[in-house]
């Protein structure tokens, strides 16, 4: 069983600045499937929003990059 502590430490390695602090650890069963939908998240904004001009479109409140486009193009 995956430990709070665990998840404290999957934060600490996979987003130590805290940007993507939306996305809840407890929700995957290992760091690498949380670490994988933080690149996720990582490279919908680096692709879509590469000069940060929408700060306030979070893309971790989309759940898939249609999404998170579509509330860009819509912006």
């Amino acid at each position: 069983m995956i430990e709070l502590n665990d998840r404290i430490d999957w934060i600490k390695k996979c987003d130590p600045e805290g940007i993507f602090s939306k996305i809840d650890p407890s929700k995957y069963d290992n760091m690498f499937q949380y670490q994988h939908v933080l690149d996720l998240r990582k490279a919908w904004k680096k692709k879509y929003d590469p000069d940060n001009i929408h700060t306030e479109i979070d893309p971790c409140n989309y759940n898939s990059v249609e999404e998170y486009h579509k509330a860009i193009m819509d912006d």
